[in-house]
């Protein structure tokens, strides 16, 4: 139980951390924190999504359709990967 807390606070302080570098325009290093987050959780499929979403609001459409591609063959039922393939549909 401990370690499982340990992880949601790691996973939850990531994320936060990403996304005020992300809103200050540092979009870069708040990527860096999330790749960082992954090496130490590969397994953690919302992070991935949360990178296809940066990727694509900043304009890297193409890194975003491949790291798309890559989640989904290993995740099709995946609702991130399903909410991201509808969005992808639309154009956005």
């Amino acid at each position: 139980l401990v370690i499982a807390m340990d992880n949601k606070l790691v996973r939850e302080l990531s994320v936060r951390i990403s996304e005020i570098l992300i809103k200050i325009g540092n979009v870069r290093e708040g990527l860096g924190k999330l790749a960082d987050y992954h090496e130490v959780f590969p397994h953690d499929v919302e992070n991935l999504i949360r990178i296809v979403e940066i990727y694509q609001s900043t304009g890297n459409l193409s890194q975003a359709e491949v790291l798309l591609e890559q989640i989904a063959a290993e995740h099709p039922t995946h609702p991130g990967v399903k909410r991201m393939k509808q969005i992808k549909g639309t154009g956005l």
